[in-house]
């Protein structure tokens, strides 16, 4: 009957104008994810350029004997690898991360004058066979370098990670320059907060993070399961 004859013709429209949306916002979808890609690519090949440059300058220390340049770039070409690799991952190995905050440190002190830094960091407990998420501890170190250290001035910074009955302990304390030339006691860095916000995710029930400015001696302490 023309009736169902028109029903027909309209659900066959209907159903051609979804197929029609639908296709092109899987077209939309996929030039989305190829812009994605291509964008990827872009920032990988930076680095491999950042790399290979380093590479070269490398060669031109050793090749002027320049040793102390030498293991800075080298350490610096580590420290730019690091986070390429190791921050797709969900977990990394302790020590790597434990590797990566003592280059950091080393290459962090070369902008010091020896006495005007007083570093002390000590780890404690079995590190063999534990796994972090990555990237996790390293801004209370940037921090600590960031806001602790000041040219003129004798700086005392002190960093302390202990493993004990499955725990992380990572605690520490520096001058906070930072808070005392603004007058603010309240001083907490922007990588810290996303520490927090990490932690929040990942740990919501067992993980802690306190930290607090007094005095001009920021310090923090954080706990982690294992």
């Amino acid at each position: 009957s023309l009736y169902v004859l028109s029903m027909t013709v309209a659900g066959a429209w209907f159903f051609a104008r979804d197929w029609s949306r639908q296709e092109k916002q899987l077209r939309a979808l996929r030039q989305s994810q190829t812009d994605t890609e291509l964008q990827l690519l872009k920032l990988q090949m930076n680095p491999h350029f950042l790399f290979n440059t380093l590479n070269n300058l490398f060669s031109v220390a050793q090749k002027n004997k320049d040793d102390e340049t030498a293991g800075g770039i080298a350490k610096l070409a580590g420290l730019l690898r690091y986070p390429l690799h190791e921050s797709q991952k969900a977990l990394i190995p302790l020590e790597h991360e434990l590797d990566y905050l003592r280059s950091y440190i080393e290459l962090a002190r070369m902008r010091c004058l020896p006495e005007e830094l007083e570093l002390d960091f000590r780890v404690r407990g079995e590190t063999q066979n534990r796994y972090v998420p990555p990237m996790l501890l390293l801004p209370f170190v940037e921090n600590a370098f960031k806001h602790g250290v000041r040219a003129g001035h004798v700086s005392h910074i002190a960093l302390s990670l202990e493993i004990t009955d499955n725990r992380l302990i990572f605690s520490g304390s520096n001058p906070d320059h930072a808070a005392a030339n603004r007058n603010d006691t309240r001083h907490a860095g922007i990588g810290l907060e996303n520490v927090r916000r990490r932690i929040a995710l990942l740990y919501p029930e067992t993980g802690e993070l306190t930290y607090q400015s007094e005095n001009g001696i920021f310090q923090f302490n954080l706990i982690l399961p294992l």
